[in-house]
């Protein structure tokens, strides 16, 4: 995650102040800046928080650069929410993949919000930012406005993958323990799956990531696809790997 998140970041901002009358640099952050304090709606002035997992507080330490270039480059940073669409193998990938093995987990019910971006939602809005000026210096939640939790959105994947399997709810804290364990016990095992539970999934799905994306909203921007267009592409994608 440093390699990727942090130098890569820092790589690209040099390359970018080597340039004669650069025009945009769009930082692509993420709402796990936030530190995942289980809160609706959270707004851009909510205080970053690393040491939550590897990959938030890389991301942490990336924003915190590209924020301290901001009076020497044109900068925007989005803080999208999760992404998903086809080929989302970080997460619909490991849905199904839980799903398919007999046994999915739910954190705190599965009732949290999802606070889910079409993957082609966010790059129409790279491309519509791009060297206007209006976005410099901004800092953006972006996230589509749909109504749905954890539970309804793994449920529907569930009947896209077509198994059945067993749904275990597991409290919060006793979930986060059992992920660092379980991450610990890979380790010295030397293990290179993944564990059944990790601190970082028990975080994202066991916490409302339904973001504000007002000031989003107050640019004019407007999303072209919808949750079921997304659903849509999803089974598409899915279908096409079981042939």
């Amino acid at each position: 995650f440093f390699k990727d998140n942090v130098q890569t970041s820092e790589n690209l901002l040099n390359f970018a102040a080597k340039i004669k009358q650069f025009n945009h640099f769009i930082h692509i952050s993420t709402i796990d800046v936030y530190g995942y304090p289980d809160k609706f709606n959270i707004k851009e002035d909510e205080p970053l928080q690393p040491g939550k997992n590897h990959y938030n507080t890389s991301k942490v330490m990336a924003e915190i650069m590209v924020q301290k270039r901001m009076k020497q480059l044109p900068i925007t940073i989005l803080r999208p929410a999760t992404v998903v669409g086809p080929q989302c193998q970080s997460l619909i990938g490991e849905i199904t993949a839980m799903q398919k093995s007999g046994v999915m987990f739910y954190f705190n019910r599965g009732n949290r919000s999802a606070g889910l971006l079409d993957v082609r939602n966010l790059v129409d809005l790279i491309c519509l930012i791009s060297g206007q000026k209006k976005y410099i210096n901004q800092v953006l939640n972006v996230a589509d406005q749909w109504d749905v939790n954890w539970r309804q959105f793994v449920f529907q994947i569930g009947k896209m993958a077509g198994k059945k399997y067993l749904r275990i709810n597991i409290p919060y804290n006793l979930a986060l323990y059992l992920g660092k364990i379980m991450t610990r016990v890979y380790l010295w095992l030397g293990l290179k799956s993944r564990p059944p539970i990790t601190p970082m999934a028990v975080q994202l799905l066991g916490t409302h990531q339904q973001c504000s994306v007002e000031k989003l909203t107050q640019t004019g921007f407007k999303p072209t696809y919808s949750y079921q267009d997304c659903l849509d592409a999803i089974e598409k994608w899915l279908s096409n790997l079981k042939e």
